[in-house]
This record gives structure tokens, C-alpha cells and sequence, in this order.
């Protein structure tokens, strides 16, 4: 089934029908014509470069000038530093910001004075490379690596470190189609499979059986059938030839795009490799995201929880490993001009109080194209 120009309404009976139709009318007149009060001053302007750009510096100038002039290095420095209302404008180098991007509790964004993140096309990748030393030998030329932070005095730093035993353990992708089977994907899923562990710069091949695991390649143990006591683990075996300090072994360990707060705008931005969603959240009301592109995360391109009021005006989100959209909850959520392919275990899931999509187009997905 291939869906063009879709739109589609999604009413729960608990909720007066009008009632719905107010609330999206309204969500579309917010996102569509945003514009800040006649009385509110121009946004600061922020400014960030992962090239030239330093944290110690004050983020007021998109060059390197005399003291602390110059852009910061870390989007997230822009988003803690800047004042209400202002306008982040993110240099899109050619090399992706290695970061999670979390927008919550920091209130910088206002109905007439919205906080504006601008990535012209830049993009925040969740790929982060795991040191020689964090690799443990299990037998021959086979490592595995379990995300160990810490023993049992280790302070979490989060919900995503979790204990087993008496350690502490880190977050691993939390990639659907890996939680629901033993191994990675079958021979009728691999072409639309996105392969999120690298190595030297490469997708590595995957096994579904560690007996099977060739030179070069990988076979996450999600089930924790090899190492029963340890939290599901990712093993490796060298390529042939080849030394452990010669494998430069990246897989998702930084979150994706997480806006929380209200009043925010993204735009111009990609959020790939993330180990959980591209683009996400859960509160936030009246938040928007613009040409956004999410492809090859853990979980879903897009996803919204809770109370969530949002709108995507433009945007592609491909190859995502837990489906290309997923709204659930309490979430409203509207989108407009946005392509939906090539993920799986399906392309959209709308389970939340209220949906509308316009001018979209869902296609080539695995499983059902759309779901409400």
C-alpha cells in the first residue's frame, strides 16, 4: 500500500469532536503563523561551530575574534547559555555533531518570543567510537562490550544507567527489531535494514547466531543467551589480520533531538544514529520542527508522548530501525509535506488523542504503511 497526499484524523471517543477539531485548528494557526509580539525586542543571536568553535568562548560571533570572542563548539552549550527567545544558528561544517541534544526544564521559549534553532543543515549523529580498553576478550579473536560505567558505589547519572548485579551499565540501542529477536535481521528484512554498528568507517555484516559471526562483523545478544548475567551485549570478532587498536568500532550511544520545553522551534537539522529516536519528546507544547531529516536511528525517526502538542512542516524520515513515526499518548501532533519510507517495523503509528497529516506521503515502509 502506497499512501499519497494523505490526511488523516484521528478522534478518541472519550474527547467531543469539536473539541479536537479546536485543538488542531488551533496547533495549525500557531505553527503556520508564529511570529513574535510588536513589542518584543529582536532575538539575541548565538552562534555554533564544531570546527573552529570552543565552550569557553561567549557564542555572540560566528568567527574567532580577541579574547573570548568566537561561536561555542556544543549545540547543547548554545541551548544552556542563550537567553530567552533567542536564535541559535548552528554551521553546518560537513563533520556531524556528535551530541544529545536535550531541550527540557531550561524554559527558553515564549508564545511571543519562541527560541529558534537553525542546524542549515547540519547534522547531530549518535555514533560515538568505543575505546580498545572498553571491549572485553570473550574467546579467540571475539570481543563483546556491555556498557560497564561502573561498579556498585557508581552514581547514576540517569534513568539510562541501570544496574545488574553489582555494576552499573550505560545505554545500548534500543533497536525494535533487535529487542523482539534474538540476533539482527532476517533475509527478507535486511535490504531495509539500517546497519548502525561500524566499523573503520563501515557497516560491519550481522549474524543472528554467534556461531555464524564472520571477520569484520557483529551479533547483539539482546536476548542474553551467550553472557546470561551480564545486560544484552554487542560482540565482535576482528577482521582478519587485524588488531583490536586498529578497529575503529562506532555504534549508537548519544540520544537524538529531545525538545521537551515549550514554544520551540528546530529547523534545517538531520538526527541520525541515535540510540533511541531521531526526534522525540514529551511535554512540550506548541513545538515545531522544519525540514528535518531523521534517518538510521534506534527507534523511530519522529516520536511523541504524553501531553505534546507539535507540528512537522517538512521533512524526510527514512530508514529507522523502530518505524518512522510514532505518536502515542496524550500527544497532538499535525504534519505537513513530510516523507515517510523505508522504515520498519512499519511507517506511521498514531495512538495519541489527536493526528492530521497534509501533503504527505507514506510509501515503501515494512509492515502496515500507517496505523491508527
Amino acid at each position: 500500500m502506497n499512501c499519497s497526499d494523505f490526511t488523516q484524523q484521528k478522534r478518541v471517543p472519550r474527547w467531543p469532536g469539536r473539541f479536537l477539531v479546536t485543538v488542531l485548528s488551533g496547533l495549525i494557526l500557531f505553527a503556520c503563523f508564529q511570529t513574535r509580539g510588536q513589542n518584543t525586542p529582536s532575538p539575541e543571536v548565538f552562534y555554533v561551530n564544531n570546527k573552529i568553535g570552543s565552550d569557553v568562548f561567549d557564542g555572540r560571533n560566528p568567527e574567532c575574534g580577541t579574547g573570548n570572542s568566537g561561536p561555542f563548539k556544543s549545540i547543547m552549550q548554545a541551548i544552556q547559555k542563550c537567553s530567552v527567545g533567542a536564535r541559535i544558528e548552528i554551521a553546518n561544517t560537513g563533520t556531524d555533531y556528535r551530541e544529545t541534544v536535550e531541550i527540557s526544564g531550561l524554559k527558553k521559549g515564549q508564545a511571543d518570543a519562541p527560541l529558534i534553532i537553525d542546524g542549515h543543515g547540519a547534522v547531530v549523529n549518535g555514533l560515538l567510537p568505543i575505546a580498545p580498553e572498553q571491549w572485553q576478550h570473550f574467546r579467540d579473536d571475539i570481543y563483546y562490550f556491555d556498557n560497564r560505567v561502573g561498579g556498585s558505589d557508581y552514581k547514576p547519572r540517569g534513568w539510562f544507567d541501570k544496574k545488574t548485579g553489582d555494576s552499573y551499565y550505560g545505554p545500548m540501542p534500543r533497536n525494535i527489531w533487535l529487542t523482539g529477536r534474538t540476533g539482527w535481521f532476517t533475509e527478507k528484512e535486511a535490504p531495509k535494514a539500517p546497519q548502525i554498528f561500524l566499523v573503520n568507517g563501515k557497516p560491519g555484516p550481522n549474524v543472528v547466531k554467534l556461531e555464524d559471526l564472520p571477520p569484520g562483523g557483529f551479533f547483539y545478544d539482546v536476548k542474553r543467551t551467550t553472557l546470561k548475567d551480564l545486560p544484552k551485549c554487542l560482540f565482535f570478532r576482528l577482521p582478519e589480520k587485524t588488531e583490536l587498536k586498529d578497529c575503529v568500532v562506532e555504534l549508537p550511544q548519544n540520544d537524538g533531538i529531545f525538545v521537551n520545553d515549550d514554544y520551540v522551534t528546530v529547523q534545517n537539522i538531520g538526527s541520525c544514529y541515535g540510540v533511541e529516536d531521531g526526534f522525540h519528546g514529551w511535554r512540550g507544547q506548541n513545538v515545531v520542527f522544519r525540514n528535518i531529516h531523521a534517518f538510521c536511528n534506534s527507534e523511530q525517526g519522529m516520536s511523541f508522548h504524553s501531553i505534546g502538542s507539535t507540528f512537522v512542516d517538512g521533512g524526510l524520515i527514512e530508514n529507522n530501525a523502530g518505524s518512522g513515526i510514532v505518536d502515542v499518548m496524550s500527544s497532538l501532533s499535525i504534519y505537513r509535506n513530510v516523507t515517510v519510507r523505508n522504515n520498519n517495523p512499519l511507517g506511521v503509528l498514531f495512538k495519541g488523542v489527536a493526528h492530521a497529516m497534509y501533503g504527505c506521503r507514506i510509501e515503501d515502509n515494512g509492515g502496515a504503511q500507517i496505523s491508527v
